[in-house]
């Protein structure tokens, strides 16, 4: 019981941990060093990455967005 409990709290601080993780801004601020939530659209998805940053960053945000909603939905 006490381990069920435990497992779970692991899994909803490690849910959190991930997706509070801002893969566009890391992505612009090493790649250009802009702050991607001041430049195009001001957001920190994909879609402004392509165009900000590059196509490749933009995958790779990509992936790691829809890899974040992977890990969640378990």
């Amino acid at each position: 019981m006490i381990s069920q409990i435990f497992l779970i709290a692991i899994t909803i601080i490690g849910a959190y941990l991930i997706g509070s993780f801002p893969s566009g801004y890391i992505a612009g601020r090493l790649r250009k060093g802009i702050d991607i939530r001041e430049v195009g659209t001001r957001s920190m998805g994909a879609m402004n990455v392509f165009y900000q940053v590059g196509f490749a960053e933009g995958l790779l945000v990509l992936a790691a967005d829809i890899g974040k909603g992977a890990y969640r939905t378990r």
